[in-house]
């Protein structure tokens, strides 16, 4: 998100990273489903209880899902934003599991788990998939771009100082421009490459090059 702010990405190389990230989350997550579904890794008991937990996101709203799932994607993006922060390997696995412990007991929803719950659901013939994807797990989509990729990351943006702005964008050259933002690669590049610059000092500092700055 940082780098289409700046004119460094175009849309399409954006939701082509965000397509393939959400995808391997979702094959992850249904290989989970399917396997805790069809195995004795859950008892009967512990079976019974994850189909209790799953179904009640399904009577939630869109409108209440959508809410729960901003805040929770808020939270998550965040926890990458804080990390840079933190000093040690243990304070960030406190710092972690403090703040992906809040989306649970907040009773807030993630799109990998929303997934994963009716793709369990599915396998046990619990609920249609197709409808229970546009109700479900849709809406929290929505919710986690909207709280993580979009607040998180305006906020850290307009923080920013104009330095390292102005070191990202290494001039006005170096920008996309507006049809080369919607359309990527139809219509020109889909993203600026860090030595792409008119400045030869500048490109070989950018590449940490050691015989410039």
């Amino acid at each position: 998100m940082a780098l289409v702010l700046e004119r460094l990405a175009s849309f399409p190389a954006l939701f082509r990273v965000w397509g393939t990230v959400l995808t391997a989350n979702f094959i992850g997550g249904g290989f989970g489903a399917l396997l805790l579904s069809t195995t004795g890794v859950l008892s009967p008991e512990a079976a019974a209880a994850a189909t209790e937990i799953s179904l009640k996101g399904l009577e939630i709203p869109f409108a209440d899902l959508f809410f729960k799932a901003l805040v929770a994607g808020f939270i998550v993006a965040g926890v990458v934003w804080l990390n840079f922060t933190a000093r040690s390997v243990t304070s960030r696995f406190l710092l972690t599991y403090a703040a992906f412990l809040c989306i649970p007991l907040g009773n807030l929803y993630h799109v990998v788990v929303s997934f994963t719950e009716l793709t369990y659901l599915t396998i046990g013939g619990q609920t249609a998939f197709v409808p229970g994807f546009f109700g479900f797990v849709v809406p929290v989509i929505l919710g986690n771009t909207v709280g993580g990729a979009i607040l998180v990351t305006v906020v850290n943006y307009f923080q920013t100082t104009e330095r390292r702005l102005k070191m990202a964008r290494g001039g006005a050259h170096r920008q996309l421009s507006m049809s080369e933002m919607l359309f990527g690669g139809l219509v020109g590049r889909s993203y600026v490459p860090v030595n792409q610059s008119h400045d030869p000092a500048e490109a070989d500092g950018l590449n940490g090059n050691p015989d410039h700055g």
